[in-house]
């Protein structure tokens, strides 16, 4: 299906925001995000925040933030942990559209997946782990098919749509056909790097292996470009930095959707990659 910008009355249009990367990445959503909202008809935005908090995990006020300036749900990954506040906050908060991966260890704080309600019925979100270069995870195919079933047995027919934060562009793509006519769409983040592969699987999922970031162009995917420089040349370990003074344009990645709301399949999937004046200070 050819996108249509003006958006079908009768189909349910989703936007995904690639992760949000610190502070630029947060005021490029706090600017410009409203308006794209209206200007592209959108009826649930889903941003991965898992990097929202100076590159390193998520805070309650960053996620509080996000949420005030027009995203509706915020996914996470591997790295949701990496604020010791959210521990907490995820446990004693389950009512907050904020989500850890699926595949974490039983008993870990937080929820996995969220129903969000819009005009045109309800969605539900689900946050999944990779588990190539993470083997603390679980198998996100073994829990899927086990959240899948229960799902079905519950009788929740509504689409989903999947955050899958993985490393590796083979496991993504995998998970796609996997569960192709099974979800409305896997939609991959975590390398902060947009591929060009979105596409409609044959049963009706949509798929793309990375949406990218929002953030500071001028990085690498984020961080500061000598400190991520250095290994590769003086082949001595060290720690990149995230960029603490962003300056100069910001990439918007993002990925639009159009699902009919009864059946849960995708018929289009387009990306809409900007790059954003930036004046942060």
């Amino acid at each position: 299906m050819v996108f249509d910008f003006a958006k079908p009355a009768s189909l349910l249009r989703v936007m995904m925001l690639g992760e949000i990367y610190s502070k630029a990445g947060r005021k490029a959503v706090s600017m410009h995000l409203p308006r794209l909202r209206h200007e592209y008809h959108v009826d649930l935005v889903i941003a991965n925040a898992e990097s929202a908090a100076g590159g390193y995990g998520l805070t309650v006020g960053t996620a509080q933030e996000l949420l005030k300036n027009g995203i509706d749900v915020l996914t996470s990954g591997n790295r949701i942990f990496d604020q010791r506040e959210m521990v907490e906050w995820m446990g004693t908060n389950p009512q907050e559209p904020v989500l850890r991966p699926l595949n974490y260890p039983a008993g870990t704080p937080g929820k996995a997946s969220f129903q969000f309600k819009t005009a045109l019925g309800t969605v539900e979100i689900l946050n999944l782990n990779g588990r190539v270069y993470f083997n603390e995870m679980d198998s996100p195919f073994r829990v899927v098919d086990q959240w899948l079933d229960q799902r079905q047995q519950a009788g929740r027919v509504f689409p989903v749509i999947i955050d899958f934060h993985a490393e590796a562009t083979s496991e993504k793509v995998v998970l796609g056909w996997y569960l192709d006519g099974r979800v409305s769409a896997v939609l991959g983040t975590h390398t902060r790097t947009p591929t060009a592969d979105a596409r409609l699987l044959r049963n009706g999922t949509a798929h793309v292996s990375d949406i990218g970031m929002v953030g500071q162009y001028h990085s690498v995917a984020g961080l500061e470009v000598e400190s991520a420089l250095k290994p590769f040349i003086t082949h001595l370990a060290g720690k990149s930095r995230p960029n603490k003074r962003p300056a100069g344009p910001v990439t918007f990645n993002s990925i639009l959707l159009d699902i009919e709301p009864v059946s849960g399949r995708s018929l289009a999937i387009n990306r809409l990659d900007l790059m954003l004046d930036d004046d942060t200070k």
